[in-house]
């Protein structure tokens, strides 16, 4: 009987011992499991806290011009880079890139996350610069070619003696006549024709004047008033080389270089100015003819759909800074910020928006948001 009882006992005891171990095992899952739907739940709305204030960021850059509106680096107080909603003034753009990567979180109201912008255009970052890609350069032989066509996509017709440095052109044509070019019209985006001082009477006008007409850009360096002639709805006028000029207004063709700055050109000889009353174009003035101030020796004027750049002489010096730093053609990738790298946390906000200077580019705006470590 007694061996019957401690045997009862002994099997209480295991089966105390197995039920005890097997609610200690359910209570470490249950609170392994309790502690996992909290810290997914913390994660969830540590997320929705970051998707709210980024998309929130992203709205105030979009929708706003920022504080003060025509803020540049020493006054920015917020950021904003559209004067109408979703297009981005380029002025404002260039303004960014002056903008500390480490201020840019708290500029664009995310505080002590991450922040970093890129805009783009089918994948690719796209370019600050007035040029737009592909490009045909006109060059006589009298000029070195222009660094800022490096890594452009643009091809090479040449009307020099000999075969000139290629560079990175995709295509080369010797021998080649402005004419040649408009003949291929369709294939370009842009026409640069540097120091040709080419004869309206020798170029097919009409063809020129269509490639403007449906949207083109032509980017005249040096002489050029023989080839825009009065065909093109503006005025020019020639003196002998040597002419400084005065900044009036960098807007987006000049980078770094302040309103009032005195700009030296060596050889230039011509300047373009507005007759608006007898049909010119409006002409807006970069830098302005210290004798006529109504003149421009960098300028721009559109011409149907198109627009026509001119620069009265690419090797100018813009105060202390040299043209090719200076003139914003090519530009520089409209990316900014420190981007993410290998963050694990990082939420994307993506808005179609339009980037606005002589023409208004279709763009996806990219704002990237995520935490420190």
């Amino acid at each position: 009987m007694r061996l019957k009882r401690n045997f009862r006992a002994q099997v209480f005891a295991v089966d105390l011992i197995v039920s005890a171990a097997v609610f200690f095992s359910l209570f470490v899952l249950a609170s392994s499991m309790l502690s996992d739907l909290q810290r997914d739940a913390r994660g969830s709305s540590d997320r929705a806290a970051l998707a709210d204030s980024s998309s929130a960021a992203a709205d105030a850059l979009l929708l706003s011009g920022g504080a003060p509106a025509d803020w540049n680096n020493a006054t920015v107080a917020s950021l904003g880079l559209a004067d109408e909603p979703f297009v981005l003034n380029l002025t404002k753009l260039l303004r960014l890139r002056d903008v500390r990567a480490d201020d840019l979180s708290w500029l664009v109201g995310v505080g002590r996350l991450n922040a970093s912008i890129n805009i783009t255009k089918n994948g690719a970052t796209l370019r600050s610069g007035v040029l737009r890609e592909r490009v045909a350069y006109f060059s006589d032989g009298g000029a070195d070619l222009p660094p800022y066509l490096q890594g452009m996509a643009w091809d090479y017709y040449w009307a020099g003696v000999g075969s000139p440095d290629w560079r990175d052109s995709l295509s080369q044509h010797e021998g080649a006549s402005l004419d040649e070019i408009l003949e291929n019209r369709s294939a370009y985006n842009s026409i640069i024709v540097e120091d040709a001082a080419l004869s309206y009477a020798g170029v097919n006008v009409t063809a020129l004047q269509d490639f403007l007409g449906q949207g083109g850009l032509l980017l005249c360096e040096g002489r050029c008033a023989g080839l825009l002639g009065s065909n093109f709805s503006i005025s020019s006028e020639t003196y002998p080389a040597g002419r400084e000029g005065v900044v009036a207004d960098a807007g987006f063709l000049l980078y770094g270089v302040s309103s009032g700055a005195p700009v030296a050109f060596s050889s230039a000889t011509e300047a373009f100015y507005s007759n608006e009353s007898e049909g010119d174009a409006a002409l807006r003035i970069v830098v302005r003819d210290s004798v006529n101030s109504s003149s421009a020796l960098v300028g721009s004027w559109r011409y149907g759909n198109g627009v026509i750049y001119y620069v009265a002489d690419a090797d100018a010096a813009f105060g202390s800074v040299p043209a090719s730093q200076a003139l914003n053609l090519a530009g520089f990738p409209l990316a900014f910020g420190n981007p993410p790298n290998d963050q694990i946390n990082v939420f994307v906000v993506r808005r179609p928006c339009l980037v606005e200077g002589d023409f208004r580019q279709p763009a996806l705006f990219e704002l990237f948001v995520w935490e420190n470590g």
